[in-house]
């Protein structure tokens, strides 16, 4: 009897840890975040190339580029916009004052996107995704001013 009781905590504990909801460190890989996913206090990792496929059909993705004004310049995914990392907190308000907005957000390497994106959901935010770094960008970027 005792068996069979340890064998039924230790069953109950991995059911409730493994039905856990997304959490940062998911990699979850929708194919269509057109669909807004409503996670509370996470944000989602997303793979670029279904990524890319997203924005081609989805305008109303607010694409955010979280580095320097001068690697913004030099390189960036076409139709983002520039909300550095260090600024994130006071710009985020205006710049995206929808909270329910689809927001992917994307940095050189994938560090700071990461980082950006815990902070928007901190701030509120409930449809952040996090596509990593422009370094892995395989697809069309453009130079210059805006």
């Amino acid at each position: 009897m005792k068996k069979y009781n340890k064998m039924l905590i230790l069953l109950t504990a991995l059911l409730v840890t493994g039905c856990g909801g997304y959490t940062a460190q998911n990699n979850a890989s929708p194919k269509d975040t057109n669909q807004r996913a409503k996670v509370k206090s996470a944000y989602q990792k997303l793979d670029q190339s279904t990524a890319k496929e997203n924005l081609n059909s989805n305008e109303a993705i607010i694409l955010v580029d979280v580095r320097t004004p001068e690697e913004f310049e030099e390189t960036r995914i076409p139709d983002s916009i520039l909300v550095p990392d260090y600024e994130i907190e006071k710009l985020a308000p205006e710049m995206l004052p929808d909270k329910e907005a689809l927001i992917y957000i994307y940095c050189r390497s994938g560090n700071r996107s990461k980082s950006a994106a815990k902070m928007l959901v901190d701030m509120g935010y409930t449809n952040v995704y996090d596509i990593g770094g422009i370094i892995d960008w395989e697809y069309e970027t453009i130079s210059g001013k805006e």
